[in-house]
């Protein structure tokens, strides 16, 4: 009965909080920085693409992560427990693709491929968080799939004993006899 006497006080002094200004929002104020850069992209100054852009995405992605749902407030966030809700499992879809090695060991794409879907383990997890600035208590549910590191491989070689066709000196095209060039090179 005590703890809820406690919520219904921290709710109180949530209410009384002042919520937060528009212009005190970091992740607003990166949002209105990127239209700026923009700009200076288009009067070619590039090297700000990888200087200021890269760099002000992730800091956004890592705000955006570490705020509070209600208040919006950043590093207010503080994590309370992770429970396991459940081990599912999912199907993954993927192709193989089949590589002719010749005997020089080089390899031709071929034309054959094949669909194939296996069933991974996933689990779930939901992590609880409170707000330290509006005791909002919220949570986020995690998945993190335990057969990733063992999907098979995506190319399968076949080994033959045909030699690598020739090609042409110029272009790469085929060549039909033992020439250096095909027709349309040909000095």
């Amino acid at each position: 009965m005590l703890g809820n006497t406690e919520r219904i006080k921290d709710s109180s002094k949530a209410e009384s909080k002042t919520p937060l200004k528009i212009y005190q929002n970091p992740f607003f104020l990166i949002c209105t920085l990127i239209p700026v850069i923009f700009v200076l992209l288009v009067i070619k100054f590039t090297i700000y693409l990888f200087v200021l852009l890269i760099p002000l995405l992730f800091i956004a992605v890592y705000i955006k992560k570490n705020q509070c749902k209600k208040c919006k407030r950043i590093f207010h966030k503080l994590y309370l427990n992770k429970t396991h809700l459940e081990t599912k499992l999912q199907p993954h879809h993927y192709v193989i693709e089949t590589k002719l090695l010749y005997s020089n060991g080089s390899y031709m794409e071929s034309n054959y491929s094949e669909q194939k879907t296996i069933m991974e383990r996933v689990e779930v997890h939901r992590s609880f968080y409170k707000c330290k600035y509006c005791y909002y208590e919220f949570y986020e549910d995690n998945e993190i799939n335990l057969d990733i590191k063992n999907r098979p491989e995506t190319v399968s070689y076949v080994d033959t004993s045909i030699k690598e066709p020739r090609e042409c000196v110029i272009c790469g095209g085929r060549l039909r006899s033992r020439r250096k060039y095909c027709s349309n090179c040909r000095p």
